[in-house]
């Protein structure tokens, strides 16, 4: 099984990393864990990282991956893209053929989440594969 984690460094995020580490029953040390961070902007841009990643994933990633090897021994792929996140992630999710989407929600109700927006709403909208979101 191939489990896309999409972090972006915010408590949301990491809740859903502690979620994982403490359900040893559905994530397993043999599954495959590819860590996504997606850089807001456009794929490509000058300066930026350009379609392969972005300067500010390094420090999510590596977070991220530490802190499942270190509470489960899961070892990780970290990727980093750019782009819209809400139609980066489901698109990569497709492209390698991942199993499962798992996401934490940053849980905007009402006006709030109108007006911002939400990458979780776009992911569950267009993903073809199950998404798990962490609340």
């Amino acid at each position: 099984m191939k489990i896309l984690l999409a972090v972006d460094g915010s408590p949301f995020s990491r809740k859903m990393l502690i979620y994982v580490a403490s359900n040893e029953k559905w994530f397993r040390r043999e599954f495959t864990y590819i860590l996504l961070h997606v850089a807001p902007g456009a794929p490509g841009a000058p300066g930026r990282g350009g379609a392969s990643g972005d300067s500010r994933s390094e420090p999510i990633l590596d977070e991220a991956a530490h802190f499942l090897r270190d509470q489960v021994s899961f070892e990780a792929v970290k990727m980093s893209l750019q782009g819209k996140p809400a139609t980066v992630i489901p698109d990569f999710a497709r492209r390698q053929e991942c199993n499962l989407i798992v996401m934490g929600s940053h849980g905007y109700r009402g006006l709030t989440s109108l007006v911002l927006g939400s990458v979780t709403q776009g992911v569950l909208t267009s993903s073809h594969v199950p998404v798990l979101v962490v609340r």
